[in-house]
């Protein structure tokens, strides 16, 4: 029980700082030339991505707190989210990085 507890804080803080870091990008775009527009979006895309992931988990193990039984197909989203949505932030983080280094 204290293992979900703690796994579920660091999920919705993780997600909190990613949703802040987000808005302070965004601000920090609007100052930046447009040649490194494309990289700022793949960046953002990424981080988008990767905070999706960490409210899917939060979700989940602040179901497991409140819940009793667990529901197949909560678990099913979640194996869903990490095997889709982390390889596609990992892959935009990657695109984003080589368009840094090109410009």
């Amino acid at each position: 029980m204290t293992h979900e507890i703690y796994i579920a804080s660091f999920a919705a803080l993780g997600f909190i700082f990613l949703i802040y870091s987000l808005t302070v990008l965004f601000r920090i775009k609007e100052q930046e030339s447009n040649r490194i527009t494309p990289a700022y979006n793949a960046l953002l895309f990424g981080l988008l991505i990767l905070s999706l992931s960490l409210l899917a988990k939060a979700i989940k193990y602040i179901y497991l707190i409140f819940s009793k039984t667990s529901i197949d197909s909560l678990i099913y989203f979640d194996v869903a989210s990490t095997l889709i949505l982390l390889p596609l932030a990992a892959g935009s983080f990657l695109v984003s990085m080589f368009i840094f280094r090109r410009v």
